[in-house]
């Protein structure tokens, strides 16, 4: 096959262009926090509640130990005025963003993690509101709280601005020989709009969405004859299952932290019955 590659002639058969867009995602709860810095910073789950711990202790976030993606009313009109005042219009959705729960076995005791105060900024989060009137985080809180609140206030903000829109083009180049027919397929994005983007650098939102291709395809048009520069064939073989990595052992945590409570209520559910059924119910209980 290689060989017969190696002399055939390419030709851009179609190229299909489309927009796309890509949510924000949701603000923070306790396992997307420690996956999240686990990601960006390699810390260990304990390392990220003790920073947590930290900025909670002294009032800048709501508290850590929480499953709800949920926001209070009173937060969301914060953060929109917010993005309004320091972004425009433009980077503002018509309607407030609404995030619902995925866990079937989420309590949603506590909302979402996020900043207290959304005009408490970072020292390294101060370019990105353009110093317009905001507070500082102070710096006797550490490297450690200071790189913490910069994800949770970041991702607090994104959760309420406008989706990034892409042009996605998808290219199909038939490869011909004399006797056989070969089609490769390339896509690659480009940047239309910013939208929540606009907080992050390239390559954090780059490897937040892995599945993502952000590869950059030159200008074609169809029925172009290409010129093959250079082949390089690559094999790949069936792995067998990872190890059950930092991000995989904060999920499994999200089950950890339920089963207490549901434990409880099954013990006490017997005495529940007991307690609050018809006078007959109770005595066939009794006996």
């Amino acid at each position: 096959m290689l060989e017969y590659l190696q002399k055939a002639e390419y030709q851009i058969e179609s190229i299909q262009t489309k927009e796309i867009k890509r949510n924000p995602w949701p603000p923070f709860t306790t396992s997307t926090l420690q996956q999240a810095a686990s990601n960006r910073f390699g810390w260990t789950a304990k390392r990220t509640m003790r920073g947590a711990q930290s900025l909670y202790e002294e009032g800048f976030i709501t508290y850590h130990r929480t499953d709800s993606t949920n926001l209070s009313t009173e937060a969301v009109l914060a953060v929109r005025g917010f993005i309004r005042n320091v972004f425009g219009s433009n980077y503002l959705p018509p309607q407030a963003r609404i995030y619902k729960t995925k866990s079937k076995v989420a309590q949603e005791a506590h909302e979402a993690i996020r900043p207290t105060d959304i005009e408490t900024v970072s020292a390294s989060d101060l370019k990105i509101t353009a110093n317009k009137n905001v507070k500082h985080l102070p710096e006797q809180l550490g490297r450690d709280a200071h790189l913490l609140y910069s994800l949770i206030w970041k991702r607090f903000l994104a959760c309420q601005m406008r989706e990034a829109l892409f042009d996605q083009t998808s290219v199909a180049v038939s490869a011909k020989t004399v006797s056989t027919r070969y089609t490769f397929r390339a896509s690659g994005s480009r940047l239309k709009f910013d939208g929540f983007l606009k907080l992050y650098e390239r390559k954090t939102w780059e490897n937040e969405e892995a599945d993502s291709n952000q590869n950059q395809l030159p200008k074609l048009s169809e029925s172009e004859i290409l010129t093959l520069l250079k082949l390089m064939p690559r094999q790949k073989f069936t792995e067998p299952p990872t190890r059950l990595s930092k991000k995989r052992n904060a999920n499994s945590l999200q089950l950890i932290w339920v089963l207490p409570s549901m434990i409880f209520w099954l013990s006490i559910f017997p005495i529940f019955l007991i307690f609050h059924s018809p006078p007959a119910w109770r005595m066939s209980w009794m006996r």
